[in-house]
């Protein structure tokens, strides 16, 4: 497998291994590479220094895997020459940067600014074995009064802004281990208001006291928006009585033998099937719908069927119905033996073959009278013009159906358009349009022209004016607000500044210079 050895300098070693080869192995492919002797070397995996009879696969060390070299002189003393990050993500083996004024992970973006009149420590011996035992002594290292230890807990700080209703700000400074008991107390400090009665939002939600800033999300320079805790002033709501008895909710109970209820078997051994399947593709063989006085109910798909009152005696499984119940036909076309008048409203369908399955609709007119229809779902809007057209005397020429908020085209199927059982359709006339054409307009001023911005030479002699000594005077005023800070002025009118970025705004008095 390929591995890679990294020394301090940052140079990177590829090497070839076995997973059962030993460390003692790679220490001498790299004595030969960099001619350091294998008593001198320590390689560092996993957070720990590896010893020179252990296994590879042992260790953990897989394909691309990347061992850390150091090199050690005679009194087995170590000397590191840089600063590991000791943030949790890092850990041992992560380097940080050293910058002039500062040391910087580029792993987790850690930073730690060193003061002008400290020097930190630029080599850490190693324990016994060489694991890290021993610690530097705790330094003053960060701004804003923050110390830490390189391999001790490390104490962070950070800056937070508390935005009042007022639209005051008030700066504080808290770690990320504090608590939200910790910034109400500040708060209590600084404004007078118990903590009792404060409610911090951040993120949308409110902040409990015993949370931690770090696990709300809390971050440097993050606005935590304070509120007060209004005391509720709702009553105790009043017992409702009920003059009706509770509703007895229903309980399946179990039928003996319910087969018997779908199937009977004669004395011939002759099964026939006393219910009927539901067609619908959801269902399929299998399901079979429930038989009620005037129509068969689909439970699973709520398909309804109504029967007519001319039709055959659905009870008695040798009509004409049940013989084409049980009659199977193939997919691939219908026997015109197999075509029984079924169901209400006109529809017929075969047990196994295609269902033509009409469903009724209401079409509303313009006075308010509804007619009811039944149309399938293949049929074009036409159709359903034609029948109000027998049932009103309007030609279908003068229709104009509505359905959803849009008007349907003669062309159009009702399923495309999603009618579906018992939806409301919109009635009303076709009326020729009645509109003139457009008179033109006579304008009697001329077009107002836009405003091309120009582009002003040496524009930098607006803001600032340099005399005859080299000494610059700024002419225009800096933007006070947080959001601009330094580098944005505000324009001077007559009147007033003005702010165009955050719209910040201040009135001139007439006694004022």
């Amino acid at each position: 497998m390929r591995l890679f050895v990294r020394d301090l300098a940052g140079r990177t070693l590829s090497l070839d291994a076995a997973p059962e080869a030993d460390v003692a192995s790679i220490q001498q492919q790299i004595a030969a590479e960099h001619g350091v002797p294998s008593c001198e070397q320590r390689l560092i995996f996993g957070g720990r220094s590896l010893e020179g009879s252990e296994l590879l696969g042992a260790c953990g060390v897989t394909e691309e895997s990347t061992l850390f070299f150091y090199k050690v002189d005679s009194n087995d003393k170590v000397t590191r020459l840089r600063r590991e990050c000791p943030h949790e993500v890092c850990g041992p083996g992560v380097f940080m940067a050293m910058h002039f004024n500062r040391y910087y992970c580029g792993k987790c973006h850690l930073t730690y600014l060193i003061k002008k009149d400290e020097k930190p420590p630029q080599s850490t011996p190693f324990a016994e074995k060489y694991t890290i035992k021993a610690q530097w002594p705790v330094q003053p290292w960060v701004a804003r009064g923050v110390w830490f230890s390189s391999f001790g807990r490390t104490l962070v700080t950070m800056r937070l802004f508390v935005r009042d209703l007022a639209g005051r700000t008030l700066s504080l400074d808290a770690a990320p281990e504090a608590d939200v008991a910790s910034i109400q107390q500040q708060i209590a400090a600084e404004h007078g208001v118990p903590s009792c009665e404060q409610r911090l939002i951040f993120g949308g939600r409110s902040l409990e006291a015993s949370e931690l800033l770090g696990a709300c999300g809390v971050t440097e320079e993050s606005t935590l928006f304070v509120s007060l805790e209004l005391q509720g002033g709702g009553k105790k709501r009043k017992k409702k009585t009920y003059t009706k008895p509770k509703k007895i909710k229903h309980k399946r109970k179990k039928v003996k033998l319910a087969v018997l209820k779908f199937y009977k078997v004669d004395s011939n051994d002759k099964v026939t099937r006393l219910r009927r399947e539901c067609p619908h593709e959801v269902c399929g063989p299998g399901v079979f719908m429930a038989m009620h006085f005037n129509r068969y109910y689909c439970g699973k798909c709520h398909l309804t069927y109504l029967i007519k009152k001319a039709t055959c005696d659905f009870g008695n499984p040798t009509s004409a119905v049940g013989v084409s119940a049980m009659t199977l036909v193939s997919p691939g076309g219908l026997r015109n033996s197999d075509k029984q008048p079924w169901v209400a409203r006109g529809v017929w369908f075969s047990s196994f073959g295609r269902t033509l399955v009409a469903m009724r609709l209401f079409v509303r007119d313009l006075a308010g009278r509804t007619l009811s229809l039944d149309a399938a779902p293949e049929a074009d809007v036409a159709s359903i013009q034609q029948q109000i057209a027998a049932e009103h005397g309007v030609p279908s020429c003068e229709q104009r159906l509505i359905f959803g908020g849009r008007s349907l085209e003669a062309s159009e199927l009702l399923g495309a358009c999603g009618v579906t059982e018992e939806s409301t359709l919109f009635v009303s006339l076709e009326l020729e349009g009645g509109g003139k054409k457009r008179k033109k307009k006579t304008y009697t001023k001329p077009k107002k022209i836009k405003h091309k911005r120009k582009k002003v030479k040496l524009a930098v002699l607006k803001f600032y004016k340099v005399d005859s000594n080299d000494k610059v005077t700024r002419l225009r005023r800096e933007c006070p607000h947080e959001v601009c800070g330094p580098g944005v002025f505000m324009a001077m009118h007559f009147n007033r500044y003005y702010c165009g970025k955050c719209h910040l705004t201040y009135l001139i008095k007439k006694d004022e210079k």
